[in-house]
């Protein structure tokens, strides 16, 4: 990030942990509390992009509470100018309901790793940097606070560039009958 940015001298409210924020307005927090105005932003911009969002984005408007339920879920969220613009949602590995998702994470019963449930931005600002931002500085805060792994599924070739240094070990050849191929990943912190 640029030189102007303050990382990690929390600004601390009922509602978010402000992470960081720079001099162009971006401002990354960890949500405790979606608001009203929030949650209609993010309702908007995923019901206009809903053909465009990954197959693997789980998240539906309507289960919008559930997904922003802190501390149940760790809820990254970028805003640019007060508004929401892309967020990044991560369950620690033991509060995820479906657990054969991770039938084989030897990390289980740990409490040092999340799974990235979705991670979405708004397509109007998707060709700026302030997906990888928030990406970077939301690893940075689960690295500082005990968590040690990231395991999580991306198209094919995707979690390579947006983890460096993550290990694929699965593929998936028809995910949820898209056709596309998806990947299970896992990432170290340490």
């Amino acid at each position: 990030m640029e030189n102007n940015t303050t990382l990690f001298e929390t600004d601390i409210n009922k509602d978010s942990v402000i992470l960081a924020k720079n001099d162009d307005d971006l401002q990354i927090e960890l949500l405790k509390q979606l608001q009203a105005k929030d949650r209609n932003i993010i309702s908007e911009f995923l019901n206009t992009q809903r053909n465009s969002l990954n197959p693997n984005s789980l998240i539906l408007t309507k289960d919008i509470e559930e997904y922003f339920s802190y501390p149940n879920t760790l809820s990254f969220v970028a805003r640019l100018k007060n508004v929401p613009i892309a967020f990044i949602i991560a369950i620690e590995i033991e509060k995820l309901s479906d657990k054969k998702i991770l039938y084989e994470e030897r990390n289980w019963g740990k409490g040092d790793t999340v799974f990235i449930f979705t991670s979405e931005i708004n397509e109007n600002y998707s060709k700026r940097k302030y997906e990888s931002m928030l990406l970077r500085i939301s690893l940075n805060w689960l690295s500082k606070n005990g968590f040690e792994h990231i395991r999580g599924y991306e198209k094919k070739g995707i979690a390579e560039q947006k983890y460096p240094g993550c290990i694929i070990t699965k593929r998936f050849e028809n995910w949820k009958g898209s056709g596309n191929i998806y990947e299970y990943f896992k990432l170290s912190l340490k």
